[in-house]
């Protein structure tokens, strides 16, 4: 792919155009965060709330729970009618703080089976980077067993990878939280 192609693709799903950077009507709009679970449909939640014609994606990578130093620093970046995509675990401090910086909160949530299909696919052949990608491609013999990691997890002195029962763990706290989903 040329890279032209590749960054008038990259600004389509950020959705940047002239008349979005510059509008006035996005004061308007509120501040969104675009939690999933890793593999769960982020690309399609934030392509769906980039269509809706209001919200366009912040240009950056998609924010993970790490320091709360670090999404301090992210969120307070964020603009009226910009969406940012999340993997956020449930934290009653995190929620606090989304709250104070005034988000409207959306999750994604999608099948586990699907999400541990979609896992085995991503780590195998599409992220090469991934630092599961050599024990998926080449240590695991079959789709098979590397489904079976992907849903029930391995922990051994040099690879850990979580159950699938746990990921959802991290997150089933926003699913039971009233203020999360509005």
């Amino acid at each position: 792919m040329g890279i032209l192609k590749t960054i008038s693709r990259d600004f389509q799903q950020y959705g940047i155009n002239p008349q979005r950077l510059f509008a006035s009507e996005n004061q308007n709009m509120p501040k969104v965060i675009a939690n999933s679970i890793p593999k769960a449909g982020t690309n399609l939640l934030v392509r769906t709330l980039y269509l809706s014609g209001h919200l366009y994606r912040r240009f950056q990578k998609t924010l993970y729970s790490n320091s709360l130093e670090d999404l301090l620093k992210q969120l307070r970046r964020v603009q009226c009618g910009e969406m940012l995509p999340a993997h956020l675990h449930y934290d009653v401090g995190y929620q606090d703080i989304l709250d104070m910086f005034g988000f409207k909160k959306l999750l994604m949530v999608r099948d586990p089976r699907d999400i541990a299909l979609s896992n085995v696919h991503y780590i195998t052949h599409k992220d090469k980077s991934h630092p599961l990608h050599d024990y998926f491609k080449n240590h695991l013999k079959n789709d098979n067993e590397r489904l079976l990691v992907s849903i029930q997890g391995i922990k051994s002195d040099n690879i850990y990878v979580p159950s699938i029962a746990y990921i959802f763990d991290k997150y089933i706290g926003s699913l039971v939280s009233q203020r999360f989903i509005e």
